[in-house]
């Protein structure tokens, strides 16, 4: 890592009132409602890292929202994800109502 930014994230750390630092919380956001996002291992326009992203961010973060999930489709294309995923959606809300 350049020396620069370096010194500019150790500024950051040692100057919580600046208003970068304060810009920054925006990426530390806690999802509170669950949040499902699917992905398909051969999708062509979503890689499997994408669609683990918001997962695998939220529990690295610690205190993050167990309920945000990534459920793979298995070895769809981008569109056998959603032609997959299209009749799990109804039966996972319906189960957030109980």
């Amino acid at each position: 890592m350049p020396s620069c930014v370096t010194g500019l994230l150790v500024h950051l750390c040692q100057n919580r009132s600046h208003s970068s630092y304060q810009v920054s919380h925006a990426y530390r956001w806690i999802i509170k409602s669950p949040v499902r996002n699917y992905y398909g291992d051969s999708d062509e326009a979503i890689s499997t890292g994408l669609g683990r992203l918001a997962m695998t961010y939220q529990r690295a973060i610690g205190n993050g929202n167990p309920q945000v999930e990534a459920v793979s489709t298995g070895k769809t294309s981008h569109r056998g994800t959603y032609a997959t995923a299209v009749p799990q959606w109804k039966v996972w809300f319906d189960s957030l109502e109980k």
